[in-house]
C-alpha cells in the first residue's frame, strides 16, 4: 500500500471542508447540545444528547448537500470551487448523499421520541425549501435559514428540560434568529455579484446600503434579546455578560450602518466570531 502524501491529505481535507462547512456544522450541533445540557437541571441524559447531536449533524449536512445540489447552476458562477462545479462530485451523488443523511437523521430522531421526530421533520422541510425561497423570494430565504437556527435552539430546550419553555429561552431563540438574519444580510452583499441574475437578495433588490442598515437593525435587536435572556435567567451573572455584549453591539452596529461593499467579508467574519462568543457567554449564564 502506497503511503498518502501531504498533498493528497490536503486535498481530502479540502474536500471534507467543502462538504461539511465545519464552522456552521460545529456551531449548530454544539448549540443544541449545550442548550440540552444547561437546561437539564444538573442531570443531562448523555446518551440522549449524543444521539440528538448525531441527528442534528445529519440534518445540517443534508442541508448543505441539498443546497449545493439545487444551487449548482449559481455555484458555477459564484462558487466555482465547490464540489459540483469543480467536478469533484456529480450532482446525482450529492443528491443521494443529501437524501441518505436526511433519512439517517429521521432514524436518529425516531429513536429519541415523537417530539424530536416532529421538530426534525420540520427542520428538514425548511432546509429543502430554503434554496428555492432564497432564489425566487430573496429575503424570505434569509428568514427561513434564521428560523432553522432558532428552531434548533427551541429543540434543545424542549428535549433538554422536562419543564415548559420559559421566557429567557424564548428570548435566546429570538436572539439567535435575528443574529443569523444580520449575518445573512451581510453575506448577501459579499455574494451579490456572483448571485446577480440567479437570486433576488436584499442588496440586489434594495441596494447595499439597505442591506447593511437592516443588518445593523437585526444585530441591535439580537443583542437586546440576548441581554434580556441573560438577565431574566440569572440576574447576577447576566449583568457581567451585559458589558461585553453591549460593547460588541456598540462597536459593530455603527460599523454596519456606515459599511461599504468592500467591507462585507470582514463584517461577515466579525458577525460569526461575535455570534460564537455570545453563545459562550450565555452558556456561562445558563450553566
Amino acid at each position: 500500500m502506497n503511503p498518502i502524501g501531504a498533498g493528497e491529505v490536503d486535498r481530502r481535507l479540502r474536500y471534507l471542508h467543502d462538504l461539511c462547512r465545519p464552522w456552521a456544522l460545529t456551531v449548530i450541533v454544539a448549540l443544541v447540545g449545550i442548550v440540552q445540557i444547561v437546561v437539564s437541571d444538573g442531570a443531562p441524559r448523555w446518551g440522549y444528547v449524543l444521539l440528538s447531536s448525531l441527528a442534528i449533524g445529519c440534518v445540517v449536512l443534508g442541508g448543505f448537500a441539498i443546497n449545493d445540489y439545487l444551487d449548482r447552476g449559481l455555484d458555477r458562477v459564484a462558487h466555482p470551487n465547490r464540489l459540483i462545479p469543480s467536478g469533484r462530485m456529480e450532482p446525482r451523488a450529492m443528491l443521494l448523499f443529501a437524501v441518505s443523511v436526511f433519512l439517517a437523521a429521521l432514524a436518529f430522531f425516531a429513536m429519541l421520541d415523537a417530539r424530536a421526530l416532529i421538530i426534525g421533520m420540520l427542520a428538514i422541510l425548511l432546509l429543502v425549501a430554503y434554496t428555492p425561497l432564497k432564489n425566487y423570494y430573496g429575503p424570505l430565504g434569509n428568514v427561513t435559514i434564521s428560523a432553522i437556527v432558532a428552531l434548533a435552539v427551541v429543540y434543545g430546550f424542549l428535549t433538554g428540560r422536562p419543564s415548559p419553555v420559559e421566557a429567557p429561552l424564548l428570548l435566546l431563540a429570538g436572539g439567535a434568529f435575528f443574529a443569523l438574519l444580520s449575518q445573512e444580510s451581510v453575506k448577501d452583499v459579499e455574494d451579490m455579484e456572483g448571485e446577480r441574475g440567479f437570486r433576488r437578495s436584499i442588496p440586489l433588490l434594495w441596494g447595499t446600503t439597505a442591506a447593511f442598515r437592516l443588518a445593523a437593525l437585526f444585530l441591535a435587536i439580537a443583542t437586546l434579546l440576548f441581554l434580556g435572556s441573560s438577565l431574566l435567567e440569572n440576574r447576577a451573572s447576566g449583568w457581567i455578560v451585559t458589558i461585553p455584549l453591549t460593547g460588541y453591539a456598540m462597536a459593530l452596529v455603527p460599523m454596519l450602518f456606515k459599511a461599504t461593499r468592500d467591507q462585507a467579508t470582514l463584517l461577515v467574519r466579525l458577525l460569526k466570531v461575535g455570534f460564537t462568543a455570545t453563545l459562550a457567554l450565555l452558556l456561562f449564564v445558563y450553566w
